[in-house]
């Protein structure tokens, strides 16, 4: 796993020699970009020419990036500062995503009868193989949520002759209950609009992306219960199972 993460972050640091050197530093671009539409907005307050407009709109247009301007903050005040924008949604989203101490689930759980066999888990608990690893790499999507250091599944799919190994390892380090590292869990918060024209955080519907390699750490798991899964979910359950559909449910009402 460590090895594995050592890798990417040396080939990102790579990588950003590369764009600095090869591509004019992209993301300095962008900086520049957006302080040019913040001073455009400005002037189109204070003289709003059609050149103004034009360039306004023009520069919008090549940032193409979403941007919270302003936003009501939970003491009833309103900001448009940055700093305190970012502030404020960590806050919110921590309050609102925060867990609390779960009792113990066993008295739950006794009732629940055991439909697993031996033979069942000895299956489910046979080392991976680098076959699975590689199945599960090509389902995800290739320009879905990236890693941690920024590798979306297209880089694992394309780069799978040389990189291939390394992440069979850390998956499989993982499925043999090895902790999971904090980048690897971690998963981008991406706010989907409420309303047209949002005021606060509880405008938005916060959608969580969760990074490739967790995914194909998850659709691993996945594959292998899907061999039993018709046989340990409730025939009553119709929805998300594959062979079965929620449709089912609304022909016998």
């Amino acid at each position: 796993m460590v090895h594995l993460l050592c890798k990417l972050k040396s080939t990102k640091q790579a990588l950003k020699v590369w764009n600095r050197d090869s591509l004019r530093n992209i993301f300095s671009q962008i900086k520049a970009t957006s302080a040019r539409v913040d001073r455009l907005e400005q002037e189109s307050i204070t003289s709003p020419t059609m050149t103004i407009l034009s360039n306004l709109d023009s520069e919008r247009r090549s940032l193409l990036k979403a941007h919270i301007r302003e936003i009501k903050l939970l003491n009833g005040t309103t900001t448009d500062d940055q700093a305190q924008i970012k502030a404020a949604a960590v806050e919110f989203f921590k309050g609102l995503f925060a867990s609390e101490e779960v009792a113990s689930l066993a008295d739950f759980l006794s009732p629940i009868p055991s439909l697993i066999s031996v033979e069942d888990n000895a299956y489910l608990m046979t080392q991976l193989t680098l076959e699975e690893v590689k199945s599960a790499v090509s389902a995800i999507l290739v320009d879905g949520a990236p890693d941690p250091y920024e590798f979306f599944g297209s880089f694992f799919s394309a780069c799978w002759s040389i990189i291939g190994e390394d992440l069979h390892h850390a998956v499989k380090f993982l499925f043999q209950g090895g902790n999971i590292p904090r980048a690897f869990s971690s998963s981008l918060l991406f706010l989907i609009l409420k309303i047209p024209v949002p005021r606060s955080f509880s405008d938005f519907r916060p959608i969580s992306l969760c990074n490739c390699i967790y995914k194909v750490f998850s659709k691993v798991i996945a594959a292998r219960l899907s061999s039993i899964l018709l046989r340990i979910v409730s025939a009553e359950q119709m929805a998300f199972v594959q062979g079965r559909s929620i449709a089912n449910n609304i022909s016998l009402v």
